[in-house]
């Protein structure tokens, strides 16, 4: 079986097509989404379209939990981030809504494999240090006794780690071979607001047979995306950021 992994759609339905093109050139049989599916960007009722129509399996994150009223939205979140989930209730649908209102917050794929957004231990965690890797690592093990493979997203940056081995840098494509009695961390970076300071959409495909994990990049109509921003009176920073990769 060959899944497809991505996180952080944040409606932006130029990054996410592009992507899901490039997964089916890979021989992708289902593609696994570790929610944000929308904020930020401006086409959320497409992406949701999309998503929907292909099947993705698919959690929530956050800012799907700030839409639909599952979890308050946090005093820290700045203004123009609000302004965009407030503009994107009144784009979507109501079966849109009741979708991702029913969306889990984890999933349990294959009996092996673990989907959450944050981390293992919670659904808002961001995994970006040594300390948090190494306490999630724990927790899995201590926690989800038969599962060594937990993807997450969240914080919009590709990573790789376990016991010994932690990779960033995945610019460019790159592929890992899992081996067994560990147990490994994976974020495959953002496919809408990719923040490792490269603008590509980031995607990963994990081979559950050959028990590989392969990082892809794939460029995609930025100044399309921007233009929908602007169109839709948001903060042009958050425009700006897409071709910073930030």
């Amino acid at each position: 079986m060959r899944y497809g992994i991505i996180a952080d759609v944040h409606s932006n339905v130029e990054a996410l097509l592009t992507a899901m093109e490039r997964m089916r050139k890979e021989g992708v049989d289902k593609i696994l989404c570790l929610g944000d599916l929308i904020g930020y960007n401006a086409s959320p009722k497409e992406c949701l379209e999309v998503l929907m129509a292909a099947g993705v399996e698919c959690i929530n994150g956050n800012h799907d939990r700030f839409l639909t009223g599952a979890s308050p939205i946090d005093p820290s979140v700045k203004k123009e981030t609000v302004q965009v989930i407030e503009w994107t209730r009144e784009q979507l649908t109501q079966p849109q809504v009741e979708w991702l209102r029913g969306l889990p917050k984890i999933k349990v794929v294959d009996m092996t494999v673990l989907m959450v957004h944050g981390s293992p231990r919670h659904e808002d965690e961001y995994i970006l240090t040594i300390d948090t890797i190494r306490e999630n690592i724990v927790f899995m093990q201590n926690n989800y006794l038969g599962l060594d493979i937990c993807f997450f997203g969240h914080t919009h940056a590709p990573l790789f780690v376990c016991r010994g081995q932690l990779e960033t840098d995945l610019h460019e494509p790159k592929t890992f071979k899992l081996e067994p009695m560990k147990t490994y961390l994976i974020n495959p970076g953002s496919v809408g607001q990719p923040r490792d300071g490269s603008p590509k959409a980031a995607f990963g495909v994990f081979d559950t047979n050959e028990r590989t994990m392969a990082y892809h990049r794939v460029e995609y109509d930025v100044q399309s995306t921007q233009g929908r921003i602007i169109a839709a009176g948001f903060d042009r920073k958050i425009a700006r950021r897409l071709e910073l990769g930030k």
